[in-house]
Protein backbone atom coordinates (compact mmCIF):
# COMPACT_ATOMS: atom_id res chain seq x y z
CA UNK A 1 0.00 0.00 0.00
CA UNK A 2 3.22 2.26 0.40
CA UNK A 3 3.58 1.93 -3.18
CA UNK A 4 0.08 3.28 -3.66
CA UNK A 5 -0.41 5.97 -1.04
CA UNK A 6 3.04 7.40 -0.54
CA UNK A 7 4.37 6.68 -4.61
CA UNK A 8 1.41 6.88 -6.39
CA UNK A 9 2.64 4.04 -7.98
CA UNK A 10 0.05 1.14 -9.09
CA UNK A 11 0.36 -1.71 -7.25
CA UNK A 12 3.21 -4.26 -8.20
CA UNK A 13 2.36 -7.29 -10.29
CA UNK A 14 2.76 -10.60 -9.31
CA UNK A 15 4.59 -11.20 -12.31
CA UNK A 16 6.98 -8.28 -11.23
CA UNK A 17 7.35 -9.29 -7.87
CA UNK A 18 8.57 -13.05 -9.03
CA UNK A 19 10.88 -10.92 -10.87
CA UNK A 20 12.47 -8.68 -8.49
CA UNK A 21 12.96 -12.15 -6.13
CA UNK A 22 14.98 -14.08 -8.98
CA UNK A 23 16.86 -10.74 -9.04
CA UNK A 24 17.26 -10.55 -5.61
CA UNK A 25 18.24 -14.18 -4.38
CA UNK A 26 19.70 -15.17 -7.99
CA UNK A 27 22.55 -16.85 -6.19
CA UNK A 28 20.80 -18.82 -3.70
CA UNK A 29 18.22 -20.06 -6.55
CA UNK A 30 21.14 -20.86 -8.26
CA UNK A 31 22.76 -23.16 -5.19
CA UNK A 32 19.39 -24.52 -5.80
CA UNK A 33 19.02 -22.85 -1.59
CA UNK A 34 15.93 -21.42 -2.45
CA UNK A 35 13.41 -22.63 -4.87
CA UNK A 36 9.77 -21.22 -6.28
CA UNK A 37 6.80 -23.23 -4.91
CA UNK A 38 3.01 -23.29 -6.76
CA UNK A 39 -0.07 -22.50 -5.57
CA UNK A 40 -3.75 -22.45 -6.83
CA UNK A 41 -4.83 -19.24 -7.30
CA UNK A 42 -8.58 -17.86 -6.86
CA UNK A 43 -9.48 -19.79 -9.90
CA UNK A 44 -8.16 -22.79 -9.36
CA UNK A 45 -5.02 -21.99 -12.13
CA UNK A 46 -1.48 -23.09 -11.11
CA UNK A 47 1.07 -20.10 -10.19
CA UNK A 48 4.99 -20.04 -8.89
CA UNK A 49 5.59 -17.94 -5.97
CA UNK A 50 8.38 -18.33 -3.22
CA UNK A 51 8.15 -18.60 0.58
CA UNK A 52 10.13 -16.03 2.03
CA UNK A 53 11.15 -15.82 5.48
CA UNK A 54 10.74 -12.16 7.21
CA UNK A 55 14.61 -10.89 6.57
CA UNK A 56 13.95 -12.20 2.99
CA UNK A 57 11.18 -9.97 2.80
CA UNK A 58 12.40 -7.29 3.93
CA UNK A 59 15.49 -7.08 1.92
CA UNK A 60 12.75 -7.05 -1.28
CA UNK A 61 11.02 -4.02 0.62
CA UNK A 62 14.04 -1.88 0.64
CA UNK A 63 14.67 -2.59 -3.00
CA UNK A 64 10.94 -1.58 -3.75
CA UNK A 65 12.32 2.22 -4.16
CA UNK A 66 14.37 5.55 -2.81
CA UNK A 67 10.99 6.19 -0.23
CA UNK A 68 10.49 2.72 1.03
CA UNK A 69 14.37 3.21 1.55
CA UNK A 70 14.11 6.53 2.97
CA UNK A 71 11.11 5.53 5.05
CA UNK A 72 13.09 2.57 6.56
CA UNK A 73 16.25 4.43 7.51
CA UNK A 74 13.97 7.01 8.98
CA UNK A 75 12.51 4.08 11.18
CA UNK A 76 15.75 2.25 12.01
CA UNK A 77 16.90 5.93 13.26
CA UNK A 78 13.60 6.05 15.24
CA UNK A 79 14.47 3.16 16.64
CA UNK A 80 18.13 3.51 17.71
CA UNK A 81 17.30 6.94 19.61
CA UNK A 82 14.56 5.38 21.40
CA UNK A 83 17.35 2.68 22.50
CA UNK A 84 20.15 5.21 23.31
CA UNK A 85 17.50 7.45 25.30
CA UNK A 86 16.63 3.95 27.52
CA UNK A 87 20.98 3.46 28.06
CA UNK A 88 21.90 4.49 31.34
CA UNK A 89 23.94 7.25 31.27
CA UNK A 90 27.13 7.00 32.23
CA UNK A 91 28.10 9.67 35.59
CA UNK A 92 30.73 11.98 34.89
CA UNK A 93 31.49 13.52 38.78
CA UNK A 94 31.45 11.32 42.00
CA UNK A 95 27.76 13.17 42.99
CA UNK A 96 26.50 11.77 40.23
CA UNK A 97 27.78 8.47 40.67
CA UNK A 98 26.96 8.15 44.04
CA UNK A 99 23.30 8.90 43.10
CA UNK A 100 23.71 6.62 40.23
CA UNK A 101 24.84 3.79 43.16
CA UNK A 102 22.63 4.51 45.44
CA UNK A 103 19.28 4.37 43.11
CA UNK A 104 21.13 1.03 41.80
CA UNK A 105 20.78 -0.60 45.10
CA UNK A 106 17.51 0.74 45.79
CA UNK A 107 16.35 -0.88 42.67
CA UNK A 108 18.75 -4.51 43.34
CA UNK A 109 16.42 -4.09 47.27
CA UNK A 110 13.02 -4.08 45.35
CA UNK A 111 13.79 -6.80 43.28
CA UNK A 112 15.19 -9.05 45.85
CA UNK A 113 12.00 -8.22 47.77
CA UNK A 114 10.06 -9.02 44.30
CA UNK A 115 11.90 -12.32 44.31
CA UNK A 116 11.05 -13.45 47.90
CA UNK A 117 7.24 -12.32 46.80
CA UNK A 118 7.07 -15.05 44.16
CA UNK A 119 9.50 -17.80 45.80
CA UNK A 120 6.64 -17.87 48.55
CA UNK A 121 4.14 -17.53 45.81
CA UNK A 122 5.76 -20.22 44.10
CA UNK A 123 5.84 -22.40 47.25
CA UNK A 124 2.39 -22.13 48.09
CA UNK A 125 1.39 -22.88 44.39
CA UNK A 126 3.59 -26.16 43.99
CA UNK A 127 1.08 -27.36 47.22
CA UNK A 128 -1.83 -26.72 45.35
CA UNK A 129 -2.59 -29.50 42.58
CA UNK A 130 -5.08 -30.24 39.59
CA UNK A 131 -6.87 -33.41 39.26
CA UNK A 132 -4.44 -33.87 36.34
CA UNK A 133 -1.73 -32.41 37.87
CA UNK A 134 -1.96 -34.68 40.74
CA UNK A 135 -2.58 -38.22 38.67
CA UNK A 136 0.79 -36.94 36.86
CA UNK A 137 2.89 -36.12 39.87
CA UNK A 138 2.04 -39.24 41.75
CA UNK A 139 1.42 -41.46 39.15
CA UNK A 140 -2.07 -42.72 39.83
CA UNK A 141 -2.68 -44.11 36.42
CA UNK A 142 -6.22 -42.89 36.32
CA UNK A 143 -8.08 -42.13 32.65
CA UNK A 144 -10.31 -39.59 31.63
CA UNK A 145 -13.47 -40.75 33.36
CA UNK A 146 -12.13 -41.08 36.71
CA UNK A 147 -10.10 -37.81 36.25
CA UNK A 148 -13.55 -35.57 36.47
CA UNK A 149 -15.30 -38.06 38.97
CA UNK A 150 -12.39 -37.05 41.09
CA UNK A 151 -12.44 -33.42 40.46
CA UNK A 152 -16.43 -33.75 40.92
CA UNK A 153 -15.39 -35.46 43.84
CA UNK A 154 -12.98 -32.96 45.00
CA UNK A 155 -14.99 -29.78 44.80
CA UNK A 156 -17.42 -31.39 47.06
CA UNK A 157 -15.18 -32.64 49.87
CA UNK A 158 -13.46 -29.30 49.85
CA UNK A 159 -16.60 -27.23 50.03
CA UNK A 160 -18.07 -29.33 52.69
CA UNK A 161 -15.05 -28.66 54.46
CA UNK A 162 -14.47 -25.02 53.64
CA UNK A 163 -11.64 -25.63 51.93
CA UNK A 164 -9.71 -23.31 49.62
CA UNK A 165 -10.28 -24.09 45.57
CA UNK A 166 -8.10 -22.18 43.54
CA UNK A 167 -8.69 -21.81 39.62
CA UNK A 168 -5.79 -22.61 37.20
CA UNK A 169 -5.51 -21.48 34.08
CA UNK A 170 -4.81 -24.15 31.67
CA UNK A 171 -3.28 -24.50 28.07
CA UNK A 172 -5.86 -27.01 26.97
CA UNK A 173 -8.95 -25.37 25.47
CA UNK A 174 -11.20 -28.10 26.59
CA UNK A 175 -11.25 -26.37 29.82
CA UNK A 176 -10.09 -22.96 30.04
CA UNK A 177 -9.96 -23.03 33.70
CA UNK A 178 -9.94 -25.90 36.52
CA UNK A 179 -9.66 -26.03 40.07
CA UNK A 180 -6.72 -26.66 42.15
CA UNK A 181 -6.75 -27.97 45.71
CA UNK A 182 -4.52 -28.09 48.69
CA UNK A 183 -2.04 -31.32 49.04
CA UNK A 184 -3.38 -31.67 52.34
CA UNK A 185 -6.92 -32.12 51.09
CA UNK A 186 -6.06 -34.61 48.25
CA UNK A 187 -4.60 -36.50 51.04
CA UNK A 188 -7.40 -36.52 53.31
CA UNK A 189 -10.17 -37.06 50.51
CA UNK A 190 -8.30 -40.10 49.17
CA UNK A 191 -8.15 -41.61 52.51
CA UNK A 192 -11.56 -41.31 53.16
Amino acid sequence: MFRVKIEGKALLAHKNLLQVIRDEFSEEINELKFQPVEYADKKGEKRTMFELTFSQAKQVLVRESKSVRKAVIAYIEKLENELSERQPKTPTDYLSALKALVAAEEEKALLKEQTETLEIALNDSLRFYTVAKYNKEFKMGWDMLTCQKIGKGMSAYCRKNSIEIRKCETNDERFGSTNSYPLTAWESFLAS
